[in-house]
This record gives C-alpha cells, sequence and structure tokens, in this order.
C-alpha cells in the first residue's frame, strides 16, 4: 500500500509543477497503440492503446487501456491506467502508471514504472515494474513485484 501512496504522492507533485507552465494551446496530444509479448508465456499478447498529452517541457500524462490474451496459463485480462511520462530525450523515457486490470470477476490494483531506450530508429531497449496488490480466487493477498527487461524492433 505504501507503494500505491508514494507514486501518487510523486505524481501529484509532479503535476503541480508541470501545470504551473501550462503549454501553449496549439499544443496536441497524440494517440498510441502497442502491442509486446506477455512475461507470462510466448503465446500470449499485451495491447496497449490510449491517449498521451503533453503538459510541460518532456513532461506527458497518459490515459490507456490495456488487454491481455489468454493462454493456458492465464485467462484474458482488462484494464485501465493512468500516469505521466518524462523524456529526458528524443532516446530515452520514463514513466510510472497506476492501474486496475480485471480478470475474471477479480479486479487488481497496481503501481508501474517503465523506462525506454532508443538504440537505433528500429532497435529499442525497455525495462518495467509492476506491483499488483489484490486478492486471488482464496483470498490471498497478492503483493508480487513483476520485472521485465525486453528488445523491441519496429518495421
Amino acid at each position: 500500500m505504501k507503494y500505491i501512496l508514494t507514486a501518487i504522492v510523486l505524481q501529484a507533485v509532479a503535476l503541480h509543477a508541470a501545470a504551473a507552465d501550462a503549454p501553449s494551446p496549439n499544443t496536441s496530444g497524440s494517440w498510441y497503440l502497442s502491442s509486446e509479448s506477455s512475461s507470462e508465456s510466448f503465446d500470449s499478447w499485451q495491447i496497449s492503446s490510449g491517449y498521451s498529452y503533453p503538459v510541460y517541457r518532456g513532461f506527458s500524462l497518459v490515459l490507456g487501456t490495456q488487454m491481455s490474451s489468454a493462454s493456458e496459463h492465464s485467462p484474458t485480462k482488462r484494464g485501465l491506467l493512468s500516469g505521466i511520462e518524462y523524456n529526458f530525450s528524443p532516446y530515452i523515457k520514463v514513466g510510472s502508471a497506476l492501474f486496475t486490470e480485471k480478470e475474471q470477476d477479480e479486479t487488481n490494483t497496481g503501481v508501474s514504472v517503465s523506462s525506454h531506450y532508443q538504440l537505433t530508429d528500429k532497435l529499442n531497449l525497455h525495462a518495467s515494474f509492476d506491483y499488483h496488490i489484490g486478492e486471488d480466487s482464496e483470498k490471498e493477498v497478492l503483493n508480487e513485484p513483476k520485472y521485465q527487461l525486453g528488445v523491441s524492433f519496429r518495421f
């Protein structure tokens, strides 16, 4: 629980700082759509889509949805997220998000921190840390951190 509170406080501070110098009215956001292989199994995919709105030099607010396909290891998951991203340069960005996901009749909440490094125009490295808080079907509390490191290629 203290991880979620820490993430909320950090996002509130970042939003307050970003709101002090709002962008000009002609600044527009952008839609995004991405897919990647899930870390749970080879034949499971996660699709993310949403809207990113720049609020201050390098800072963007993000609202999105996620869906993970079903596999023999896990059922389909659907969820919503909101967060903030910061672009250090055109090649390096970090972000954090609060998310909820629904898996059958269970809803889990969590925090995610991620980073992306663009090596070339077509090759990226990414790392993420997710911390889930929720209950499983036996009503045991889940506090599982999940780490992911990956390489992505653009066609």
